[in-house]
């Protein structure tokens, strides 16, 4: 992504975070008069979620709505009224009387239920030498979105004369709402807040970053949030709390082969991330055993790239892997042991060598068969790159380069060279020790010599092959000659 688009991403997120707070402001719900119920002596409190500016409520709930703190010396009935436009047959309404004063304060009605609304009143000490009441309105039913819209209207008047109102406070346009997805923007990309259900209490999935990185929360492993009682997601109305996570991107360099005797080089490279990496750890497995090796310390932050990690083989037994993972305080969680690895398989390279004990110490031909051979089976990884042939006591004379005849077996990294009865072999010249050697990169240093006897004879009873050839046709004719003479006279 350009640095254009990512600009014009971010405008966009903007727009749309503007939108989403005018929309929510014309929605919001309105105190009349403005700022009511925010005095010392008078205060109305949004109680589901105290520390929420958002009176508000979600499908669902049901618990405390609002408590009522009154001090205001003196003896006044109290009405709530509950008006819910969409379900007129919860409206409620709620009466009762208040006695604040140095001497005590208290209530007529201590606890009153009333339709859907269960209404509580109790002394609550202001200080040492004055007190006053605490009321609270809790709703027994939860709220569907058919009550959403509703009104609260908290009015005192005065004991004696009922038409002289003291305080008169209501809160207009209460809306009640599923918790609805939500995204905004943050440095590291666009934070996203989901869920199937959006009431009361359900769980959404947090995903942050374009690729749905999981986010950090006050240093803390955080990727569900749930809904609250004012239809906000939990730490929505502070973003501040999230931060995305900014995964670090791993490289293992280095050999891609191991060898028994020959030493391997690797070394891991990281991006810088958040939280920062703190230890990094090569694992080397071996077949069924493993190496590991750790770098850093919990607590502090590493720098690219890692030391190097060295491996020189003993054995080789099986699948050969190397692995470089790194440690944050994310990755250390279960959720995320997957992240932040890399790891690659290494191919086994060695020296040719006999696969079994099998090869031909001997090979005996006869003079102009041709159907005779030897056949000669390695291993070697990777191919060999040199194949000499030749008989040992003309080694430095007349050996030759027979690498195009390194035919693959059908098994993976084995080899074999195939030695043929050629017309040119004499038993004067070529009975004797003969020998095939290999060699392969990087184990130039170690040939593999198959040594092998020589006896070249002549062919049974002094015939050539040849002479035996004709002898044989020369007997099958006769034979055909003799049928075809005794068939004819049959038919006569």
């Amino acid at each position: 992504m350009s640095k254009m688009d990512k600009l014009h991403g971010i405008k966009l997120w903007t727009l749309l975070l503007i939108f989403s707070l005018w929309n929510l402001e014309s929605d919001a719900a309105q105190r009349l008069p403005d700022g009511c119920g925010k005095s010392t002596k008078f205060e109305l409190s949004y109680a589901a979620v105290p520390s929420s500016d958002i009176e508000r409520f979600s499908t669902g709930y049901q618990g405390v709505l609002w408590k009522i703190y009154y001090d205001n010396p003196g003896r006044y009935r109290v009405k709530i009224n509950f008006i819910f436009p969409n379900k007129t047959e919860d409206n409620v309404e709620i009466a009762t009387v208040v006695r604040t004063g140095t001497d005590g304060s208290n209530c007529d009605d201590g606890k009153n239920d009333v339709g859907i609304i269960q209404f509580r009143c109790k002394t609550k000490p202001n200080s040492q030498s004055k007190k006053g009441v605490e009321m609270q309105v809790d709703n027994l039913k939860t709220f569907t979105k058919e009550h959403s819209g509703f009104k609260l209207v908290f009015q005192t008047y005065e004991y004696w004369n009922a038409t002289d109102i003291f305080h008169k406070c209501s809160v207009d346009n209460i809306r009640v709402e599923d918790c609805n997805n939500l995204s905004f923007m943050l440095p590291g990309g666009p934070l996203t807040i989901s869920s199937t259900s959006g009431h009361f209490d359900s769980v959404g999935k947090v995903t942050c970053g374009e690729e749905n990185d999981y986010p950090v929360r006050l240093d803390a492993f955080y990727n569900t949030s749930k809904c609250l009682p004012n239809a906000t997601w939990e730490n929505e109305e502070d973003k501040g709390n999230f931060k995305c996570w900014e995964a670090p991107s791993i490289n293992l360099t280095g050999a891609t082969e191991i060898a028994v005797g020959k030493e391997s080089t690797f070394r891991c490279y990281f991006t810088v991330s958040d939280p920062p990496v703190e230890q990094v750890t090569y694992t080397y497995t071996n077949g069924d055993s493993k190496d590991t090796k750790t770098y850093g310390t919990l607590g502090t932050t590493m720098v690219s790239p890692a030391p190097v990690y060295k491996r020189n083989a003993t054995v080789v037994n099986g699948k050969q892997q190397i692995q470089c993972s790194v440690s944050t305080k994310l990755t250390r969680l279960p959720q995320l042991s997957d992240v932040g690895t890399s790891e690659r398989q290494l191919d086994e390279i060695y020296a040719p060598r006999l696969v079994n004990d099998e090869a031909p110490m001997n090979c005996t031909f006869e003079l102009g068969n041709r159907d005779q051979s030897c056949k000669f089976v390695f291993a070697a990884s990777p191919r060999v790159d040199v194949a000499r042939f030749g008989k040992i006591t003309r080694w430095n004379e007349y050996t030759v380069d027979v690498l195009g005849d390194i035919l693959p077996e059908t098994a993976s990294g084995l080899w074999s060279y195939t030695f043929k009865n050629a017309p040119g072999l004499t038993k004067e010249l070529d009975n004797g020790e003969w020998r095939l050697r290999v060699t392969n990169s990087p184990f130039n240093d170690q040939p593999l010599d198959i040594t092998f006897y020589l006896t070249v004879n002549d062919p049974p009873s002094g015939l050539s092959g040849g002479a035996i050839a004709g002898i044989v046709i020369g007997v099958l004719v006769a034979v055909a000659g003799v049928v075809f003479a005794y068939l004819k006279f049959r038919s006569a």
